[in-house]
């Protein structure tokens, strides 16, 4: 039976797009938002199928009136916008193409490139299949399908799409490394190894602990123990603690943190926060002794440029002024990116500026630090799905944008020397990221962390329990002291039966992210074992690596079950990420039932964890009280020595110690 996708109802609109409610009758249900409706706009004139995209009969779209040979031009802007983050109008454009020539193979592998980042991989394969099915031989567009296959579960499908890839290309690097993930997965260790044989002659990028999984059967893994309640000589973990505390009758998920080497007892967070009934805000709270109390409040975008979405929160600091910086995205015709200053010691921010006009602004972070060569000097950046953008002025006027590569979840991370790492999940099968050692004049080439061995979508994951999305975005963290780089990510194991098992893999660059270490699992787990996901690690001044992720091994439970209970785990390496002790944060288990508008579930798309000095602020959602909150904890590392006067005089008045 042939079934119609009914895109115009579907709530998530790309990676962290917060979900608006309304109240009917009927109680609690999600409306078409702003992001919706102009998704819903671009793909006008078209019905996604299952496996086939065809013309509307019904539509109400003008078939665009082209001239003859006008359509070359028109899809090389449709790349173009594509390739500069301009999601929304290459949906549009292709989608215009389709209806111009709707027998041209590459106006719907357009319409699946653009489709896959905005969080519609059912639509992008029907694309990616219409494109083959009136251009049978081109390759990209079987290799692609297959990748979307696997994403929803199809493993099999896609292990014969990639087959016939190699039917037409033998020498396809690509189509190797998948199906040598692919394989490895499916229970065939020898098809995996050929394959992955194949992918290293033709130069493709491989999930690198494919290896260790060939040989042993199990990847490399960190020495990992289990902490105390109360914490271990390296910690003290104190009691949980609520941030949102004025927001009580409203849901609240997707966090962030950030403290500072100021004051290690000042730090701030940020959430999605549902307190207006119908509206989403950007809630930010503010604590000044260590975590022990915060204090919340609604911080809005610029006065003419609200919205009734404004969420997607971000957090910076710099260590020079020690000013904070908190904002997120307004979803609105006159919106996008927005952050607020607030001067060190102060509970309050100054009124938001807006970095950028544009509705279809998506997922940004912020980071500050000095620029290059010039110690004295703070540079504010903003990466997000259109690029980057940096203020010298404490976030007063921004540069223009400065396209990045096409991908979700930019992250800025600025070294020592003020080097500039921008971490994204490329939208397919690559963790990547790309470096500036000019302050973001010049960008480089994307550089390959990581290759997932599993197929993610922004959207449900067929690898773990609930109904709530579990995009593979992945974080990075840069040592203050040697420049050292950390990323860490989830990806699948292995799959037993119909059970998949989610990991938490690490890997480290010494070389400003030139080459990375093969990655090996950081996470403790249950037997038989669950799943870990959305990590986020930091790097103290000291050294020592802190990690936030969600796990659900306290509950036995399966992948196809309707909800997921999920714990909360912070963990902390004093080598390089070669050993850990993790601790178990939540009192209990918490329902991914009730995060959601009218029973939906929405648990957020990312995690967030301050440090400051010896301070280490995690702040994580929870439904344990049956609404989803926020909530953090004083955690107080252990410390040596160290000068205040920054030099090694010897002299006692310099000292200061982090105690417990």
């Amino acid at each position: 039976m042939i079934v119609a996708f009914v895109f115009m109802l579907v709530v998530a609109a790309g990676c962290s797009s917060p979900q608006p409610m309304s109240t009917t009758a009927s109680g609690l249900i999600p409306p078409l938002g702003y992001k919706e409706q102009i998704l819903a706009d671009a793909m006008a004139g078209l019905v996604y199928e299952e496996d086939r995209v065809v013309l509307d009969p019904f539509g109400a779209v003008e078939r665009p009136r082209w001239g003859e040979g006008e359509l070359r031009s028109k899809l090389d802007e449709a790349w173009r916008l594509l390739n500069a983050g301009r999601t929304i109008a290459a949906i549009r454009a292709f989608t215009d193409a389709v209806l111009v020539a709707p027998h041209e193979a590459e106006c719907y592998e357009g319409l699946g490139r653009a489709l896959v980042l905005k969080n519609r991989t059912r639509e992008a394969l029907a694309a990616f299949l219409t494109a083959i099915d009136y251009q049978p031989d081109r390759v990209s567009a079987k290799l692609a399908a297959g990748n979307m296959m696997q994403r929803i579960g199809r493993l099999e499908e896609a292990i014969e799409t990639w087959n016939a890839v190699l039917d037409l290309d033998p020498a396809n690097g690509s189509a190797h490394s998948r199906l040598a993930a692919g394989y490895y997965l499916a229970g065939d260790p020898q098809r995996s190894a050929v394959h992955l044989e194949q992918a290293e002659v033709f130069g493709a990028d491989v999930p690198e602990q494919l290896r260790d999984l060939l040989v042993t059967g199990e990847p490399a893994r960190a020495g990992v123990r289990t902490g105390s309640p109360e914490g271990t000589e390296s910690v003290t973990i104190g009691p949980q603690v609520r941030v949102n505390v004025t927001g009580t009758s409203g849901r609240a998920n997707e966090t962030t943190s950030v403290s500072g080497t100021g004051s290690a007892l000042e730090a701030v967070s940020g959430w999605n926060d549902y307190r207006e009934s119908g509206f989403i805000r950007n809630g930010i709270g503010v604590t000044l002794d260590g975590g022990v109390t915060w204090t919340d409040q609604l911080l809005r975008s610029p006065v003419g440029h609200q919205c009734d979405v404004e969420g997607d929160p971000m957090t910076a600091y710099d260590a020079r002024t020690g000013t904070f910086w908190a904002g997120g995205i307004a979803f609105c015709g006159g919106g996008g990116p927005y952050l607020a200053r607030k001067d060190p010691g102060s509970d309050l921010f100054d009124p938001a500026v807006l970095v950028y006009e544009d509705g279809g602004t998506d997922k940004a972070w912020a980071a500050a630090g000095p620029r290059p060569g010039i110690p004295d000097s703070t540079r504010l950046y903003v990466a997000y799905n259109y690029g980057l953008q940096y203020s010298d002025d404490l976030g007063d006027t921004w540069s223009a944008i400065k396209n990045l590569a096409g991908g979700v979840g930019f992250l800025p991370r600025i070294g020592p020397g003020g080097e500039l790492y921008i971490s994204y999940w490329d939208g397919w099968s690559g963790f990547k990221m790309q470096r500036s050692l000019d302050g973001g004049a010049t960008v480089s080439s994307p550089i390959t962390i990581a290759t997932f061995m599993d197929g993610w979508d922004v959207g449900d994951a067929v690898q773990i329990p609930g109904d709530f999305r579990v995009p593979s975005i992945g974080s990075i963290s840069v040592d203050p002291g040697d420049g050292t780089l950390y990323a860490v990510y989830h990806d699948t194991t292995s799959i037993v039966g119909d059970e998949y098992n989610v990991d938490l893999y690490f890997t480290r660059s010494t070389d400003q992210g030139e080459t990375w270490s093969t990655p090996w699992v950081i996470n403790g787990d249950s037997d038989p074992p669950r799943d870990q996901f959305f990590p986020w690690i930091e790097v103290d001044a000291s050294g020592r690596l802190h990690l936030l992720f969600l796990d659900t091994r306290n509950t036995t439970q399966l992948d196809t079950d309707s909800s997921a209970f999920i714990d909360a785990f912070y963990a902390i390496s004093d080598d390089g990420g070669e050993s850990w002790t993790e601790f178990r944060l939540t009192p209990s288990s918490f329902d991914s039932a009730v995060t959601g508008p009218g029973g939906g579930q929405f648990i957020g798309d990312y995690l967030g964890l301050g440090i400051g000095e010896n301070h280490i602020y995690p702040v994580y959602p929870s439904t344990q009280n049956g609404i989803n909150q926020i909530f953090s904890h004083e955690i107080v590392s252990a410390g040596a020595a160290l000068f205040t006067d920054g030099f090694e005089s010897g002299e006692t008045d310099a000292w200061w110690f982090a105690t417990p």
